[in-house]
C-alpha cells in the first residue's frame, strides 16, 4: 500500500508562571496583584488576574508594571514544592506533591495574606487533605510561616479623646458614641472587638485611622465610660487589648426649651410647639453657657469653649455657618480663627457676638445698617465691626433691626435701624451704617444696657435709668401717659430708694433689678406682662415692683412675656402664654402673676434664663 509518511510528537505541555505585578491606579494609588500566565509550545495560551490571596479575581484600575523584587519593587512570590500525604498507623497510604506559593511584602518581610496551593502545573488549584510534609519521602509535618510574626506588641498602641460631635439621632441626655480611638496604622472593623463598661460596642471608621466607639446601648448622663478595645490588623493579625482613661458624660442637655416652634426656634430638632420643657439636640457633650434669642425666629448660644451656636431660622444666614438654611438643632457657626465668645445679641435677622478681645462681628440680614460695616449687604459667615477710636467693647445687646454696644469707658455705640431714634439717639432718623457713639450728659458713665424692639434701657454708675426710642406701650417708664417717641437718652424716676444694677428689654416691656436682687417692670400689661395679678391698667408707666418669693439674679422677656431666674434656683414665667410659654402644660394666653416652672427633670439646676419671640430657654449646670 502506497501512501505519504508522517511523523508524531508529543502534545506540548501546558506551563504556567505567576508574576507580581503592580496596578497604579489615576489618583496614584498603588495595588499589588497576581498575573497567572500559561504557555503551551512556547505560544501564550491565557492569563488571570488575582488578588495577592490568589483567590478573588482583580481588575486592572490603572498603569500595569512589575513590581516584583527582581526589579526592585514592593512584592515577590516564594514557593515550596510540599507533600501532601494520607498517613494511616505510621504507614503513608498515599501521597500527593504539590506548590504552596508566598506572597512576601519585601519590605517587611511579612507573608501577605494566605499561602496558595496549586497542582504542580502551576495552574489549578489544590485543596489538602492530609497531612503536610516537606517532601514525599519524609511524613514531618510543615509548620507553615506566620503571616503575624511581624507584628510585636505595641504595634496598634491607639490615642484616645472623648466625642465632643453632636449626634442628630441621639437623646440629649445620652449618647451612644463616646469615645474616639486613633491606631498607627489601620485595622479591621469587623474584626477588631470593642466593649464600653463591659457593654458590646464597636468601631466605625471616622476618617484616617480614627474610629468611633459606638455602644449597642445609650449611656447615661453623668457616666463614667471606658473603653477596651483589641484590634486586628487588615492582614487579620489580633495584637493585644487597649482600654482607654475613663471619660465622664455631661449630665444634662446643653439647655432646655418650650414654647413655639416654627423653623425649630427651640433648637429640639422638631418644629413641634412644646408647653413644658424639652432638651435641645446637640449632644450632652455640647454645653451652653448663655443664650440669646431673637425677635423673629432665631436664636444664638455660646457653649463653654467660647463657640457660637445658633438654630432656628436662617435665611438670611444669621446662623453664620455660610449658609441660608433653617436649623432645626443648634448649629456651630463658623468662628473666625482664634477668636472666642463672651457676648452675643440676636435681633430679628441679624447675629453679633463680643469676642474675649472687646471686639463685634455680626452676621446675616444687613439691609438697613444691621451688620455696622459700613454697607448693605447680608452676609452668611462673620463679619468684623470697627468702632470710633478703636473702642474696646464689654457689651452688645440687639433689638429687632439694631444694635447697641457698651465700651469698656461706658460710651454707647448704636448702628441699624434708626426709625425712633433708638441707634443714633438723634432725630436724624436714618439708619446708622457703622457703629455711632450716642450721645448722654456730660459725665455721665453707662455700665449696662438694653434693646428692646425700637427703643433702648440703659443704666449709669448711679444706678439711674435711661430711656430712648418708641413708647407705643409705655416701654420707655418715664412715667407719662403719652406715648411720644423720645429720639435722645432720658432719665426717668425711680421709685424712692430704688436703683438698677441691671436692665432688660423686650417688644413692649422693660425692667431693672435691683443690687439685692428687686426685680421692677413696665410696659404693656396687656396681657399681663408687668406681673401685678392683673391685666388692669393695660399698660405700666412706670418701675413696678413684681414679687417674687426670692431675690432675682436674672429675667428676659419674650413678646408680652417673661421668665425670671431666682437665687433659690427657681424659674418664674407670666404674661402671654398662648404657645406653652409658662411652661406649666397650657396654652392659656393670659398669666398676669409669676408662676413656677416645675416642669424641669429633677436634678436640673438653671444657671441662666432667656426668651425669643415666643419661646423660653434654661441653661443648667455642668455638675453630676
Amino acid at each position: 500500500m502506497s501512501g505519504t509518511s508522517g511523523s508524531w510528537s508529543q502534545p506540548a505541555q501546558t506551563e504556567a508562571q505567576i508574576i507580581v505585578l503592580c496596578d497604579t491606579a489615576p489618583d496614584g494609588t498603588v495595588t499589588g496583584f497576581l498575573r497567572q500566565v500559561s504557555y503551551r509550545g512556547g505560544l501564550l495560551v491565557s492569563t488571570a488576574d488575582t488578588g495577592l490571596d490568589g483567590s478573588s479575581p482583580y481588575t486592572v484600575a490603572g498603569v500595569v508594571s512589575l513590581c516584583g523584587t527582581g526589579s526592585g519593587g514592593r512584592y515577590s512570590v516564594e514557593q515550596q514544592v510540599l507533600c501532601d500525604q494520607d498517613i494511616a498507623d505510621g504507614e503513608v497510604m498515599a501521597s500527593v506533591s504539590f506548590l504552596r506559593r508566598y506572597i512576601i511584602d519585601s519590605r517587611t518581610g511579612a507573608q501577605v495574606g494566605l499561602p496558595q496551593d496549586v497542582q504542580l502545573n502551576g495552574i489549578t488549584p489544590y485543596e489538602t487533605t492530609g497531612s503536610v510534609v516537606a517532601d514525599c519521602s519524609s511524613i514531618s509535618a510543615i509548620v507553615p510561616p506566620d503571616p503575624c510574626s511581624s507584628i510585636t506588641p505595641g504595634t496598634l498602641a491607639p490615642t484616645w479623646a472623648a466625642n465632643h460631635t453632636p449626634f442628630p439621632d441621639s437623646s440629649t441626655v445620652s449618647r451612644t458614641v463616646p469615645l474616639l480611638v486613633t491606631f498607627p496604622q489601620p485595622v479591621s472593623v469587623s474584626a477588631s472587638v470593642a466593649t464600653v463598661n463591659g457593654q458590646p460596642a464597636s468601631l466605625v471608621l471616622v476618617s484616617g485611622t480614627t474610629y468611633s466607639v459606638v455602644t449597642t446601648a445609650k449611656i447615661s448622663p453623668c457616666t463614667a465610660v471606658s473603653a477596651t478595645v483589641q484590634p486586628v490588623t487588615t492582614g487579620g493579625c489580633p495584637e493585644g487589648a487597649y482600654t482607654s482613661p475613663a471619660e465622664t458624660t455631661h449630665p444634662l442637655s446643653p439647655a432646655y426649651a418650650w414654647g413655639w416652634n416654627p423653623s425649630g426656634r427651640l433648637g429640639d430638632g422638631t418644629t413641634t410647639q412644646r408647653q413644658t420643657p424639652v432638651p435641645q439636640a446637640s449632644g450632652d457633650d455640647t454645653h451652653f453657657v448663655t443664650i440669646d434669642g431673637g425677635a423673629q425666629g432665631f436664636s444664638l448660644a455660646i457653649d463653654d469653649t467660647g463657640r457660637v451656636w445658633g438654630w432656628g431660622v436662617g435665611g438670611y444666614g444669621q446662623l453664620a455657618g455660610g449658609q441660608t438654611v433653617d436649623a432645626l438643632s443648634p448649629a456651630l457657626s463658623l468662628m473666625p480663627s482664634g477668636v472666642g465668645a463672651a457676648g452675643i445679641a440676636a435681633a430679628a435677622n441679624t447675629a453679633a457676638f463680643l469676642s474675649t478681645e472687646g471686639r463685634v462681628y455680626t452676621a446675616g440680614y444687613g439691609a438697613l445698617g444691621q451688620l455696622g460695616t459700613g454697607g448693605t449687604a447680608s452676609r452668611s459667615t462673620w463679619s468684623a465691626v470697627t468702632f470710633p477710636g478703636a473702642a474696646t467693647i464689654s457689651k452688645i445687646t440687639a433689638g429687632v433691626d439694631h444694635l447697641l454696644a457698651l465700651s469698656d469707658t461706658g460710651d454707647v455705640y448704636g448702628w441699624g435701624y434708626d426709625g425712633y431714634g433708638n441707634a443714633s439717639g438723634t432725630t436724624a432718623l436714618t439708619n446708622v451704617l457703622s457703629p455711632a457713639r450716642v450721645a448722654f450728659p456730660a459725665g455721665t458713665v453707662i455700665t449696662d444696657i438694653a434693646a428692646g424692639s425700637y427703643f433702648n434701657v440703659a443704666v449709669d454708675t448711679d444706678g439711674q435709668v435711661w430711656t430712648w426710642g418708641l413708647d407705643n406701650y409705655q416701654q420707655l417708664g418715664d412715667g407719662d401717659p403719652d406715648t411720644a417717641t423720645s429720639f435722645a437718652p432720658a432719665q426717668i424716676t425711680l421709685p424712692a430708694g430704688v436703683t438698677a444694677a441691671t436692665v432688660y428689654a423686650g417688644y413692649y416691656n422693660a425692667s431693672l433689678i435691683t443690687p439685692d436682687g428687686q426685680l421692677y417692670v413696665w410696659g404693656s400689661n396687656v396681657w399681663g406682662s408687668a406681673g401685678q395679678g392683673t391685666t388692669t391698667p393695660v399698660t405700666a408707666a412706670s418701675p413696678t415692683l413684681v414679687t417674687l418669693p426670692d431675690s432675682t439674679v436674672g429675667m428676659a422677656w419674650g413678646t408680652d412675656s417673661a421668665i425670671a431666674l431666682t437665687s433659690a434656683g427657681e424659674v418664674y414665667t407670666w404674661g402671654y402664654g398662648g404657645s406653652g410659654q409658662m411652661a406649666n402644660g397650657s396654652v392659656d394666653a393670659v398669666n398676669p402673676a409669676p408662676l413656677l416652672v416645675t416642669a424641669l427633670p429633677d436634678g436640673v439646676a438653671p444657671t441662666s434664663v432667656a426668651a425669643c419671640d415666643y419661646g423660653n430657654f434654661v441653661t443648667v449646670g455642668t455638675q453630676c
